[in-house]
């Protein structure tokens, strides 16, 4: 209710400050999702058996893309 009657009678300082809030939350989500995604490659590496030297390794396609050579993790169909 109170941001309510804030924003009612101070429209441009809370609005400024709610975008400033946001803009420097940005960093800290940014650092979250970096530390997720990690933990997330370590516990697949933990997970995935040794990878043996004769395994093909990804082709390059156009733009530099990536196309991984195992899609074990992708569903046969997608739709």
């Amino acid at each position: 209710m109170l941001s309510i009657a804030l924003l009612m009678a101070y429209p441009w300082i809370v609005l400024t400050a709610g975008t400033l809030a946001y803009l420097g939350s940005l960093p800290f989500g940014w650092l979250s999702y970096r530390q997720y995604e990690r933990r997330s490659r370590e516990s697949k590496a933990e997970a995935a058996p040794e990878a043996s030297p004769s395994t093909a390794s990804p082709t390059m396609v156009a733009g530099g893309i990536v196309r991984p050579t195992d899609d074990n993790d992708r569903p046969s169909r997608l739709n």
